[in-house]
């Protein structure tokens, strides 16, 4: 990894443990090297604040790969659909993922220590609803209540976790994540969905995307896109796009007003 470092390179993706995270961070940082880096940054608030403050500090790109805010979704739940921010009553998610053993048949194990994840399913899948709820009603969360379970004896972080929050608007989210489904190439997990917003209620499972307002007798469906992982190259030619035309990140780790320059 030290090797590694000290080549030259123009971008970086730091997709490590998560504990490794940080000092991964500083590093490319302290070389002025812009990135992308996996949630959650780190182990913990103290680690992922001292990467933000070092990298305004020194002008360094870093986006996080916040992956919703450029998809399909995304973009038919946006004011630019007529779903206003302020617009939202409640926000509820379903994303159950494969078990914990698809990490251990992966050479993963590591995502089920606390001590090297973190956290479990709500750290690792649910932060991106999170994210999303904070982004389309444009509000910050500032209540959350939650239950968590662990199953396996020998698995440190939660299988399952199911999250109650409010923003500072008074919208209310839930939000559902496990490490439950039994997973397969073709159907890796189970997610759903439904919205409450004063000009439509939406839902959507599988590839189904349902949306009806007071005005119609019947729902209006189409199907999208809503694999996660066809996201991810959208994500990072995003994030070179922006880093050479010296605008912001779509999404990263600096805070509200913050600038970055190109590195």
């Amino acid at each position: 990894m030290r090797r590694l470092l000290n080549a030259d390179f123009d971008f970086a993706l730091v997709l490590s443990r998560h504990s490794d995270m940080a000092e991964l961070a500083e590093q490319l940082i302290a070389k002025g090297t812009p990135f992308l880096i996996e949630k959650p940054c780190g182990l913990n608030l103290e680690e992922v604040r001292r990467i933000r403050t070092l990298a305004e500090k020194r002008g360094v790109y870093v986006s996080v790969p916040f992956i919703q805010r450029v998809s399909e979704l995304a973009d038919r739940l946006s004011p630019a659909a007529g779903l206003t921010p302020d617009g939202f009553q409640h926000l509820s998610f379903r994303f159950i993922v494969g078990s914990v053993a698809r990490y251990e048949r992966n050479g993963c194990a590591w995502m089920l220590d606390k001590h090297h994840a973190g956290g479990g399913s709500m750290l690792n899948v649910g932060i991106h609803f999170i994210d999303l709820i904070s982004t389309l009603t444009q509000s910050p969360i500032i209540r959350v209540a939650g239950e968590v379970r662990i199953y396996r004896p020998d698995v440190t972080v939660d299988e399952q976790a199911v999250f109650t929050c409010r923003t500072a608007a008074g919208q209310i989210g839930v939000i559902e994540t496990g490490y439950l489904y039994p997973s397969t190439a073709d159907d890796q997990r189970d997610f759903a969905f439904s919205l409450s917003h004063r000009a439509r209620y939406i839902r959507g499972y599988a590839d189904q995307f349902y949306a009806k307002s007071p005005e119609q007798e019947k729902a209006f469906a189409v199907n999208i896109e809503y694999n996660t992982d066809e996201y991810y190259p959208v994500f990072l030619r995003r994030s070179w796009a922006d880093l050479a035309s010296g605008s912001r990140p779509v999404a990263g780790t600096a805070r509200s007003g913050a600038r970055s320059r190109r590195a």
